[in-house]
């Protein structure tokens, strides 16, 4: 397999060999591991625009954009995301201030009118024994979303977020309340 390597912290990244040579340049802020022969990485749009001229130009990515690659370092997917959290056989990539959710084969799956966030403890996944869930917002309230369907299983209250669930209960915790 391939593996990411960066020289240091502050230099650009690229995918190696098991000889440690490389396959990928160094072109990336930051690379996922490969799976099924997909990879995302971060892109700095200002130095990488090549990546960019590729995907619609109706949307303008923040400075630091993702998208996917495969193993000959081309675009998989002619799209730039905001983020892209990988799960259990699935992506879920921000995009244009919605949610995507991929197969593991980037077969667009479910699109949810909203975007990701994460707890208060950092996690953007959350389980609850075999059950996946991501965290979503939108209107300003934090929403439970089944990972598998994508549909929305809770809402937490106004200037409340979601900190976890656990035996099918979930955890509200409140801003200033």
């Amino acid at each position: 397999g391939l593996a990411f390597v960066k020289e240091s912290m502050n230099t650009t990244g690229g995918y190696i060999n098991k000889k440690g040579e490389y396959v990928i340049p160094p072109v990336f802020i930051k690379g996922r591991s490969f799976r099924n022969g997909f990879a995302a990485v971060q892109i700095k749009n200002k130095e990488y625009h090549e990546f960019i001229e590729e995907t619609e130009s109706t949307f303008v990515p923040p400075d630091e954009a993702y998208c996917f690659i495969n193993t000959q370092g081309e675009m998989a997917l002619p799209k730039i995301f905001q983020n892209i959290t990988y799960g259990q056989e699935r992506y879920i990539c921000e995009y244009k201030g919605t949610t995507e959710i991929y197969d593991g084969q980037l077969q667009l799956l479910k699109t949810c009118d909203m975007v990701l966030s994460s707890s208060p403890y950092g996690d953007t996944f959350l389980s609850d024994g075999d059950r996946q869930y991501v965290i979503g917002t939108r209107d300003s309230l934090y929403h439970l979303i089944d990972y598998d369907t994508g549909e929305v299983i809770f809402t937490a209250p106004p200037k409340c977020h979601i900190g976890y669930v656990r035996n099918d209960i979930v955890s509200v915790e409140g801003w200033n309340i």
